[in-house]
């Protein structure tokens, strides 16, 4: 496969998000165990962040949660990054609690290194969703 050329592409990485959105799961499968591996890369990409975000909203829990384990072992930099943000907000949007848990805790461990991506001008806005999504964390 080509897909993760794709999923750079301008107008082809829009194809693949209706792909993602109307396609059962099985049909994708493929597809998508194909971009996964690719979704560090994929994730600050001006094109591919837009696929990366439709998997964590229409990919099965386990894919989602290898995108999450993805976002974890870096959260800090894809907080940070001009890109890669909007998908870390994505996930704490789309994945299941457990991983959402787990992301909220690669990314702020302790309440001063929430306030510290709270300062940051691109990085403020995963904190935004963390303290948004911190009510249904904390239940």
């Amino acid at each position: 496969g080509r897909a993760a050329e794709a999923a750079e592409h301008q107008k082809l990485c829009r194809i693949l998000e209706r792909l993602l959105e109307h396609c059962p799961g099985g049909m994708m499968a493929a597809l998508i165990e194909e971009l996964v591996p690719k979704a560090s890369q994929l994730a600050q990409h001006p094109f591919g962040n837009f696929v990366v975000k439709h998997i964590l909203e229409y990919g099965t829990p386990e894919q989602v949660q290898r995108i999450i384990n993805t976002l974890c072992a870096d959260a800090g930099f894809f907080a940070k990054h001009k890109i890669a943000n909007y998908v870390v907000q994505a996930a704490l949007m789309h994945a299941q609690r457990r991983d959402r848990v787990k992301l909220v805790r690669a990314l702020a461990p302790d309440h001063q290194l929430l306030m510290k991506l709270s300062r940051h001008k691109i990085a403020s806005f995963v904190s935004r969703e963390i303290k948004f999504q911190s009510k249904d964390l904390d239940a």
